[in-house]
């Protein structure tokens, strides 16, 4: 991970597992740098769901329609989004 993050490319106050997150966003130096919108805080931070959104991964905690019909997909086993 040190490799595909520089510590000059770094970014403060921004936990590892973030980080490593974004490692396979594709450019993820300038995607870093530019936090999303947290709705419950009202502030631009990073959190390991924000990334993982970001990367098309599988959220910890489903907020969306789409992360929340795939967790319950994945409850029942079957995965049925998107529609059609």
């Amino acid at each position: 991970m040190a490799a595909k993050w520089p510590a000059e490319r770094r970014v403060g106050g921004v936990c590892w597992e973030v980080h490593k997150i974004l490692a396979s966003a594709e450019n993820l130096f300038e995607v870093i740098v530019h936090p999303p919108l947290s709705k419950r805080t009202g502030r631009h931070s990073w959190v390991g769901d924000a990334a993982k959104r970001v990367v098309g991964w599988e959220t910890s905690t489903p907020v969306t329609v789409e992360e929340k019909v795939d967790a319950v997909a994945d409850l029942v086993g079957t995965r049925r989004w998107p529609p059609g």
